[in-house]
């Protein structure tokens, strides 16, 4: 019994392993995450292709820019009159905030 359960231990450790480049993707939401668990599950059983395909899901890729902030003046910040922005509304539905 205790066999069974370390080998249950052990095959569920060794998956993880394994998919530990896709699952790294998928977290991070990169662009190229399907095609790092396609690489992963196919090549993944060769070192080579699990380490390719660990450097490329933590490989850095360029975000959306965020739209710039309105420039508040540290003196005046209570009078300061902000237009609405259609383009920062926008921003603000997809973040799941308000923007008035």
């Amino acid at each position: 019994m205790t066999a069974a359960i370390v080998l249950l231990a052990s095959l569920a450790f060794a998956l993880f392993v394994y998919f530990l480049p896709a699952v790294i993707a998928c977290s991070r939401r990169h662009p190229n995450a399907l095609p790092i668990v396609v690489l992963d599950l196919l090549l993944g059983w060769t070192f080579v292709g699990w380490v390719i395909a660990l450097v490329w899901a933590l490989t850095a890729f360029p975000r959306p820019e965020r739209p710039p902030s309105a420039a508040i003046d540290p003196d005046d910040w209570q009078n300061q009159q902000v237009e609405f922005d259609p383009q920062r509304a926008e921003w603000a539905a997809r973040a799941g905030r308000t923007y008035s």
